[in-house]
């Protein structure tokens, strides 16, 4: 497992449309995208113009296979709006050693699906305040 870090320097005023396209393109990519296991869109607190994506990929395999073809393919026009309103700064990629928020979901998961010692089948309970 990997872990794809971009960041962009978004427009004032253009950060609502940056991250609603963003939400919509990534979608897109786990659905369509080998590989592809999501991404969560972070920004940055001291610089609020940066936006940092960190997306989780299969392999670094499957993250070098994906190109701009693949991203216009999957979804031109959410990509198209990002770029008119951000810079892509940077893209670093990393081996993902340990990730404990699955982890802990997992056990979650688990611990909720008990119903009187059996399992049930049911959902995860997920923390709706959770961000």
């Amino acid at each position: 497992m990997i872990r794809a870090i971009y960041r962009w320097q978004v427009q004032p005023g253009g950060e609502a449309i940056f991250v609603a396209a963003w939400r919509h393109g990534t979608r897109a990519i786990r659905a369509r995208i080998r590989g592809a296991q999501g991404s969560v869109l972070l920004r940055n607190h001291q610089q609020p113009a940066e936006f940092i994506a960190i997306a989780r990929w299969d392999s670094v395999e499957d993250w070098q296979a994906f190109s701009m073809a693949d991203i216009l393919a999957v979804d031109a026009e959410a990509f198209q709006r990002m770029a008119a309103v951000s810079t892509l700064v940077s893209t670093e990629v990393g081996e993902e050693l340990e990730d404990l928020v699955v982890e802990t979901d997992a056990l979650a998961y688990r611990d909720h699906r008990r119903y009187d010692g059996h399992l049930k089948n049911s959902r995860p309970v997920r923390n709706e305040n959770k961000r």
